[in-house]
This record gives structure tokens, sequence and C-alpha cells, in this order.
């Protein structure tokens, strides 16, 4: 943009040169107001007149839109200017008066500042919205976008970047990836790594506005603090890492590695091993305990964690060093600070919260769950819980339900159908994962919903969650295959989900059915791009198929590698008194009305959460 102005001015000095040596009779346009066109000055004094005239928000925007329908920026950024000192609040204004500037040949970078500054100004909450249309407009002159703090007042800030309850929080999407501290709060912001989207890094308020994801970082052990958010980068083997929190100047690594890492103003704290302190600025690292340490956090002064060995024990030591302190015997399985106590779950009472003082003191049971506990969090003097009534085939305990627990009388207050084993509270909303989706349950409304994310789009949204979807009917995801999944060993059948809006599949088809029946593997494929289903018998070197087009309701590319189509299907699914093509689809429609109470298209079509 500046070349092309400096362009322009070198030509019209060239111009302005060339007429003054040819004509150095001819009076100066300061001398001569008649320079000015018959034409245009009658343009320029109606232009003016229109936008003096206009009094409302309304008059002032059909004016701008017939400006710039017509290219006449400088009326355009006029009748802008006007509407920004009748609504300054009008973040469009502000587009349309720096939109007319880069329109035209004069393009003012100094007003363009103005305004952009001038736009945050009156309107900080669409601030990022703002600063990222005025990137969009592909302009080469270069302006300032201004940092932004997500607290609204210092007192705000946290002491500590993360608690306990959410680095011992666990996350175990597979056999080799351990994940603890997957998401923080500060202020009125929820600062979290989304599972869908391979743990990128999101932001959000705590009622679900303004999610926005934080550039390219992607990682665990979440700390905010003030401006900076720090984690392990997932991306860079897990070493530590900070941004601001407005998803800019990403540093790192911090160092060279870290187990559990909390950080307040000044240090990182951090397991390798044994639990040390550094200072990210200069590098001076210290050792607080040597050994073989876990699940550690800072609360108010001191480090809390788990010694090592067949013999553990609870203990605490000041986070300016000295003598370690114990606390209790046992592995913590999970622990919580909240309003000058612990609560905490031990190998030796798993099936029962209990609470104690800092150093230790007051010990006292305040939940004992009927069913198994799998983890739990703390809002201040109640308890969520999760809670397994079931087992799977091997006798493991498969959590259901959420519990929202009085502390003080241990009355269950609210109760959701849920399997998670990773709780999050900030303000009146629990945040737990599902299946990998981040889940979001109100504990003052009861209202529900989730954060979604779409492999198709690559966009992250809040939705309402559904009374029925694949996740309630107990579909899982195979992340391999990029596919939800269905099964039933009673029945011996199999059903899988492939969309694009869900996962991205390493499949061609759409739905798939499979079943067991007479010693033959009935399956059933839809393709939603050709709108047709493949029915298929195997058995053995038995291999039969056909297709069904849906549109014309035809049967056709009958296939089998041993016999007629029709004495396999016959024998695997019994001999049919009409077209035994019937018998397969038959069999597809109503295994799945059975099992699902909905049609196969109904059940297809379902929202994933």
């Amino acid at each position: 943009m500046k070349k092309r102005l400096i362009d322009i001015l070198i030509i019209l000095i060239l111009l302005l040169s060339l007429t003054a040596c040819g004509k150095a009779d001819v009076a100066s346009p300061a001398e001569s107001p008649s320079n000015v066109s018959n034409d245009v000055l009658p343009l320029l004094v109606t232009t003016s007149s229109e936008i003096d005239s206009a009094n409302t928000a309304e008059e002032l925007r059909a004016l701008i839109q017939t400006y710039q329908d017509s290219g006449d920026h400088e009326s355009a950024y006029l009748a802008a200017k006007k509407l920004i000192d009748l609504e300054p609040t009008d973040t469009q204004a502000y587009q349309d008066a720096i939109a007319a500037l880069l329109g035209s040949i004069s393009s003012d970078y100094d007003e363009i500042q103005e305004l952009l500054m001038l736009g945050i100004e009156n309107v900080p909450e669409g601030a990022e919205r703002f600063a990222q249309w005025v990137n969009e407009q592909d302009q080469t002159f270069s302006f300032t976008v201004p940092f932004f703090s997500d607290y609204a007042s210092e007192s705000e800030i946290n002491l500590v970047g993360t608690t306990a309850g959410n680095l011992t929080n666990l996350e175990h999407p597979s056999a080799d990836l351990w994940l603890y501290g997957l998401m923080t709060r500060q202020g009125s912001w929820v600062y979290f790594a989304l599972p869908s989207d391979d743990y990128s890094i999101y932001k959000m308020r705590t009622d679900g506005t303004g999610i926005k994801k934080l550039a390219d970082a992607r990682g665990d052990s979440i700390n905010v603090v003030g401006d900076w958010l720090y984690y392990r980068n997932l991306s860079d083997e897990r070493k530590p890492y900070r941004i601001r929190t407005d998803g800019t100047n990403k540093e790192g690594p911090l160092f060279n590695g870290a187990g559990d890492m909390v950080v307040t103003k000044d240090w990182i704290y951090y397991l390798s091993g044994g639990i040390y302190k550094t200072l990210p600025e200069t590098g001076e690292t210290i050792l607080l305990v040597d050994g073989q340490n876990a699940s550690m956090s800072v609360y108010e002064g001191w480090i809390y964690y788990c010694t090592g060995g067949n013999n553990s024990e609870f203990c605490r030591i000041s986070i300016d060093g000295g003598e370690p302190q114990k606390l209790l015997d046992g592995w913590m399985i999970h622990y919580d600070m909240s309003d000058g106590w612990i609560y905490y779950q031990i190998n030796s009472n798993g099936d029962s919260v209990w609470r104690m003082r800092p150093d230790g003191s007051e010990q006292t049971e305040v939940y004992l769950s009927e069913n198994s506990l799998t983890t739990f969090a703390v809002k201040k003097d109640q308890l969520v819980v999760s809670v397994a009534t079931e087992v799977d085939d091997r006798g493991k305990p498969v959590p259901t339900d959420l519990r929202l627990i009085n502390v003080d009388t241990g009355a269950v207050r609210r109760t959701r159908k849920a399997s998670t084993g990773s709780i999050f509270v900030a303000n009146d909303t629990v945040f737990y994962t599902e299946d990998g989706v981040w889940q979001m349950w109100n504990l003052s409304t009861g209202s529900a919903g989730a954060i979604a994310y779409s492999n198709a789009t690559k966009e992250t949204s809040i939705i309402d969650k559904a009374e029925v979807s694949l996740t309630t009917l107990g579909f899982e995801l195979d992340p391999k295959l990029g596919m939800y999944c269905y099964s039933n060993d009673e029945t011996k059948s199999y059903v899988s989900i492939a969309r694009p809006d869900l996962a991205k599949s390493q499949l061609d088809y759409s739905l798939e059915l499979l079943q067991e029946i007479n010693g033959y593997l009935i399956g059933i494929w839809y393709y939603e791009k050709d709108n047709q289903l493949l029915l298929q018998v195997n058995k053995g070197e038995i291999d039969t198929k056909y297709y069904y087009d849906l549109a014309n309701k035809t049967y056709t590319n009958e296939w089998s590698s041993i016999g007629s189509v029709e004495e396999q299907f016959e024998a695997a699914l019994g001999k049919q008194e009409g077209d035994f093509h019937d018998a397969a689809l038959k069999l597809f429609t109503d295994t799945i009305q059975e099992r699902f109470g909905m049609s196969w298209q109904e059940l297809y079509a379902l929202p994933l959460i």
C-alpha cells in the first residue's frame, strides 16, 4: 500500500512539474477557486447536506450503504464518523469508516489506528472480532492491535495457576497417553484442552460464550496466572511452554521437562521424580524434595504431594523448602482444596470422601458412597461425585452417575447420568469429559450442554445436550477408524456410524450393521454418497452380496463366490416365501428399530451429544 501511494505521489509531482513548465502563466489552484468542477461542487454540497440532515442511526446506515455502492469513499467515511459519534458501540460503523479510508487514495494510517483503538475501547466485548476483521482487510501497512486481559480487575488474577482437583483429574485416552490438568479457571474464564481437536487449547467464559482456540497450543497441566497460560506442550515432548491468553507470543520450551506443573506469580513448581521450583526468567532451579513423588499441588504457601514406593504417604512442604510434614498414610487417589479444607480419597477408603485441615488435623468422613466412587470435585459446601453403579465384563467399575452432595448433611441435591473420570467446577457449572467430549451441567438450573467440535468445518460451538443422542445410546469413538461404534454381546450385533461432521473416518461407508446368525456373519452397509445399501453374508470361503438402490428401490450387482446368491442368503436367514432379498433388508430395519427404538435413517441423523 505504501509503495502504491509513493508511486502515485511521484506521478502527481511529475505531472504538476510538467504542467508548471508548459503553462507558467496559469494561476495555481489556491489562486483560482474556479478549478473546482461545476459538476463536482454541487455533488459535494449535496452529500454534506444529506449527512447533516441525517439524525438517526438508521438514516446514517442507509447513507453509508448508498455511498459504498457508488464508490464514494469520502462521503461513506463522513457518514460513518457521524454514526460513531451517535452510536459509539456500533462496531460496524468503525469497520465502515476504516473500509472507506482503505478505499481512498489518501489512506490515513493514523486515523485508521485511532479508529481501531476507539472501536476497541467503546466495544471491548467485540475487540478480538473487530481486530480480526481489520487484519483480514489485506493491507500492507502495519498497525498495532493492543493486548486485552481476560480478567476484569487484578483481584481476579490467580495466585496459583491451577488446583489440586484439576491436576489429579485424569484423562486416559489410550494406553500410552495419560493426561492431567486439562482445565483451569481465572476470573470469569475457563481454559481447557479439547480432546476432539487433538487436545488443542481453548478458552471461553464460564457461561459458554466467547469460545476461542489459542493459536496452535495443545497440551495438559494447564495453568493461568495473569496474562499468561502455561502448559506442557504435547507437540514437543511435553516440555513446558507458555502463551498469552489471547493466543499470541508463544514461548518455549521454558525448561527441559516436567511431570505435574503448578505456576505461581514468580515460580514454576514441577515434578521430575523429585519436586523442583524454577524461575523461568533466569533458569534458576531449586530441588525441594528428592525421590519419586506424585500428585503434587500448591495451596496457600505449601506444596502437597504423595511419596512413591510401597508405603506411600501424603505430605506437605513449604514452598520455600525445609522439612516435609507427613499428613496421613496411604496413596492419594484424588484430592481437592476449598475454604481451608483438603477433601481427599485414598486407596484405603476408595468409596468415600474425607476432609482434613491443611495441617492434617480434623480428619473426618464427609461422604460414603454405596457404589464405587470414581472421582469428585468441590464447590464450597458441596461435592460433585462420579459413581459407578455398574461393572464391565472384567468386573471393573463403570462410571454411570454424577451426584451433587451437601457436605454438611450428605443429602443428594441433584443427579445426572454421566460416565466420567474427570470433573471440574467453575461458578455454577460442572465441566466433565465423556467419550472425549467436554460436557457442561449447570447446578442451578439443571440444564446441560456440550462443547462440540466439527471435523468437517474445524469449528467449535456450545450446543444444548439432546435427550437422545449417539452418546446417550452408548456409541463410543474408535479413534483409529474415526467412527462411533456400538456393540451388543447378547445379540451378537455391532453398529457403527461414520459421518464427516463426527470424525475423519478411514472407511468409505456411512453406517454399518454386523450380525451373527446361524453361523454366518451378516454385514449391511449404508453408503450415503451413493444412496445405496450393500448386503452381504460370509462363512468360511462363502462370500455373497448384492446392492439395494434406495432411490429406485431395486436390487443390483449380485455376486457369490460359491453357489447362488439366493442359496447363501436363505442358508443364513432361512427359506423365504417372497423375494429372498427382502429378508436381509428386513433384518437391517428391524434390528435397528428394536434396539434403538427408531429407524436406521433416524439413528444415522442423531446428534453426537
